[in-house]
């Protein structure tokens, strides 16, 4: 409903709440807001310019939320499987520095297991036992402790 009004030249944050709350929504102004905000930065307009006449139709595309499911499955699925987009979100997300960490031991270990590789466990082992992160921790941990010495 905001997107068709906004396309038909509906460009005022305050008339577009005013509508879909009379249609039944029960949402703060403020979301309206951003969301506005975000069709603006979509023509590339500032904050209160006004519109020079009408803009192109924007469309919008249903993204998936980024859970933390689909984030394992984007880092241990096989690369020859992975589309285009996910390619570029991981990507994105190995350039976080809270996530690189992460990403980088989990490849390194699921490229263990998926090739066969018990040769470079000790090492990894040794790298994910110091790792920041307590989930990697603990999980090094309860594989070392498995681990015949």
């Amino acid at each position: 409903m905001l997107l068709e009004r906004w396309n038909a030249g509906c460009y005022e944050a305050r008339a577009l709440f005013q509508a879909i709350a009379q249609q039944g929504y029960s949402g703060s102004y403020m979301t309206v807001a951003r969301y506005v905000r975000r069709l603006r930065q979509a023509h590339g307009l500032q904050l209160r310019q006004l519109p020079p006449r009408r803009l192109r139709r924007l469309v919008d595309r249903q993204r998936q939320v980024l859970t933390p499911r689909r984030a394992a499955w984007l880092v241990l699925r096989h690369p020859d499987h992975k589309k285009a987009e996910e390619k570029a979100l991981l990507a994105r997300l190995k350039q976080h520095p809270s996530f690189a960490p992460a990403i980088e031991l989990a490849e390194a270990f699921i490229n263990l297991v998926r090739y066969r590789q018990g040769q470079h466990f000790d090492q990894w082992l040794a790298r994910a036992l110091q790792c920041d992160l307590p989930p990697l921790r603990r999980f090094a941990q309860s594989l070392q402790d498995d681990y015949p010495l």
